[in-house]
């Protein structure tokens, strides 16, 4: 992935499901063409990889249109291996997620079980008020 690739991606937008604040993936996406820009020209970008994997932005509420999460995950993790690879094996090293860092795959993922459980119980009492009838 360089700066010219991630300038024409296109990500795709979604009502339903995982997703992130379009304004906000936008912001954080041109400064990493910035940041590829950076390294493209010789000198070191404002990003590390590391900074990159572990960006996290809003979720959308229910009624909201954003960009699809594994998508933006996906296209951030492009971005991370190629700053990776600009930095050198020390770097590599050096951006391994810290004791308690979570990826945002996990971090959707505890939403999610949290969604689960809100409807699991709805689903309970309603079949006790019915079965109470």
């Amino acid at each position: 992935m360089d700066s010219a690739g991630l300038s024409a991606a296109r990500l795709a937008r979604r009502r339903a499901g995982a997703r992130y604040a379009i304004d906000e993936v936008d912001d954080f996406l041109d400064e990493c063409v910035a940041t590829l820009r950076s390294w493209e020209e010789g000198r070191q970008g404002p990003l590390s990889a590391e900074s990159v994997v572990l960006a996290q932005f809003t979720d959308v509420p229910l009624s909201g249109e954003g960009y699809d999460a594994d998508a933006v995950d996906e296209l951030l993790d492009a971005v991370a291996d190629r700053l990776r690879a600009y930095a050198g094996p020390s770097a590599a090293a050096s951006s391994a997620p810290l004791p308690g860092d979570r990826p945002r795959w996990l971090v959707l993922g505890i939403r999610g079980i949290g969604v689960l459980a809100v409807v699991a119980t709805a689903v309970m009492i309603a079949m006790r008020m019915l079965g109470d009838s």
